[in-house]
């Protein structure tokens, strides 16, 4: 497994060309930044950089590597912000317009659920008995039955179907 300290180093050496421009980058020693190259070496067991001079070039198996490296820190860095995403809390306002009928039916109960997993939004209902014809920002629109092409987003949910019930017993 990867330290990605190391990598990072790595990575850095390879832009700047130099340890002691990486090391002010980093707010390292420049000893410490050389450590973890040589245990970067160690580990492949490969030289990545050889010394030359005050300068360092980048082995064979040094060019290889750098493009490995790279990917390795930026799917890192990716993983982080997936897993930011996921702490974050939706908040906000949104106002929901929806069809009267369905606002006294099966809604009232999602809505409740929807508030109870998200506590920070703060939700306006306006219940219409005719469908938008514009859209408002921050707003949602859930329609039943049949709208006319208004230009906005429109995606079937789900179907209602009708029918008529009685008791055997009347």
């Amino acid at each position: 497994m990867y330290d990605f300290d190391e990598l990072t180093a790595f990575a850095d050496v390879m832009t700047t060309g130099s340890l002691t421009r990486s090391a002010q980058k980093l707010g390292l020693a420049k000893s410490t930044l050389s450590r973890r190259i040589s245990q970067l070496e160690t580990r492949l067991n490969q030289p990545l950089l050889r010394r030359q001079a005050n300068r360092l070039i980048p082995t064979e198996a040094g060019l290889l590597f750098h493009n490995y490296c790279t990917e390795l820190l930026a799917m890192a860095a990716h993983s982080q912000e997936a897993l930011a995403e996921l702490r974050e809390e939706i908040s906000g306002e949104i106002t929901l317009e929806v069809h009267g009928a369905l606002a006294r039916s099966w809604l009232a109960s999602a809505i409740d659920a929807f508030l109870n997993r998200h506590p920070k939004v703060e939700l306006t209902l306006h219940t219409r008995e005719t469908p938008p014809t514009k859209m408002h920002s921050n707003s949602v629109h859930v329609w039943l039955g049949a709208t006319h092409e208004c230009g906005l987003n429109q995606e079937r949910l789900g179907h209602l179907t009708r029918g008529l019930y009685a008791s055997p017993a009347i």
